[in-house]
């Protein structure tokens, strides 16, 4: 479906983006997708205060919810 990194970031354009979990193995993901200036949602069952420390390093970018 997408030949090339750059046919990705446009397939991913003007589209909202959630993600499930904001443990380990997503942050590189949520991260990598906020540089790029997407709007994304995370969404986790875990309380807030387990997540404190990743919602930390998150706070610099505005388009996360």
């Amino acid at each position: 479906m997408f030949n090339s990194l750059d046919n990705f970031k446009n397939f991913l354009k003007d589209k909202k983006i959630a993600v499930l979990g904001l443990g380990i193995s997503n942050m590189p993901l949520v991260e990598y997708l906020a540089k790029m200036g997407y709007p994304i949602s995370v969404f986790d069952t875990a309380e807030k205060e387990q997540l404190e420390h990743n919602i930390l390093k998150l706070k610099n970018y505005r388009n996360i919810d």
